[in-house]
């Protein structure tokens, strides 16, 4: 759960990743490579790049663009994500996301799956100050960060 939440502040807060060399894949473990493969066999178009605490994986899978991220010391895979548009949230979480923006709109939004749960982040901009929002099941959204201008 750490690790996850390791992840999630990282994006978040916009860690900037470090791209690696040419094909990208030089400085990735043969470890985290084979989990990849496993993992994500018919990916295509597939680039990494790294933080301080894990490998990021960007790739196609299914026409999506996906991202998956890998612990560094163990090769396990941390969490996967991808960005949505806000009619592919389940329809509860669209009603309760729609009634939040008032007058702002939706600057960013992405999926994660971790440990065997799905939840979603939502970053609403009202002009003076971004909202982000975590779901909360599959109905409700709760306020993880609120920043001014």
């Amino acid at each position: 759960m750490k690790k996850t939440y390791l992840l999630i502040l990282t994006l978040l807060l916009g860690f900037s990743s470090i791209s690696l060399a040419s094909s990208g894949d030089e400085k990735i473990s043969r470890a985290t490579l084979i989990s990849f493969q496993q993992d994500f066999k018919k990916a295509a178009d597939v680039s990494w790049s790294e933080t301080a605490t894990c490998f990021k994986a960007t790739f196609s899978l299914d026409d999506q663009v996906m991202y998956a991220y890998y612990d560094k010391s163990t090769s396990e895979l941390i969490a996967v994500t991808r960005f949505l548009l806000s009619n592919q949230l389940p329809l509860n979480l669209q009603k309760e996301l729609r009634a939040k923006l008032n007058d702002g709109w939706i600057v960013d939004l992405f999926e994660v799956a971790a440990e065997g749960d799905t939840f979603y982040y939502a970053t609403i901009d009202h002009g003076s100050q971004k909202l982000i929002y975590k779901s909360s099941g599959y109905s409700d959204w709760n306020l993880v960060s609120m920043s001014g201008r």
